[in-house]
C-alpha cells in the first residue's frame, strides 16, 4: 500500500512559525520538503505552482495537495523542474 503524501503550497513570512501553526491542527508530524525565497512576483509564482499541481489539489480552492497513489517522493520532485523554470533568487533544500 502506498502512503499518501500531503503537500501544502503557499507563502509565509516566517516559515518556522507557519509550520508550527499548521502543526497544531495536524495529527502527523509536518516537515518542510522544499521552499523558495522570492523578492518579486511571489503571488505569480505561487499561482504557477498551484496550477502545476492542480491535478492533485484536495479541494478547490485550497493549498493542500495529495501526492502518492503509486508515485514515490523522488518522482514527485518534479517540483524541482517546475521551480527551476521560475525566475527566483534563491532555493533552499532543508535536510530531511
Amino acid at each position: 500500500m502506498t502512503q499518501t503524501l500531503w503537500v501544502k503550497i503557499g507563502m509565509a513570512i516566517d516559515l518556522d512559525l507557519r509550520r508550527l501553526a499548521l502543526q497544531t491542527g495536524s495529527p502527523t508530524d509536518l516537515q518542510v520538503v522544499h521552499y523558495c525565497r522570492f523578492d518579486r512576483n511571489k503571488y505569480f509564482y505561487e499561482q504557477q505552482m498551484h496550477s502545476a499541481f492542480q491535478e492533485w489539489r484536495t479541494r478547490d480552492p485550497g493549498e493542500w495537495y495529495t501526492l502518492g497513489s503509486g508515485r514515490e517522493l523522488d518522482d514527485v520532485l518534479e517540483i524541482e523542474q517546475i521551480i527551476d523554470k521560475l525566475d527566483r533568487i534563491d532555493v533552499d533544500h532543508p535536510a530531511m
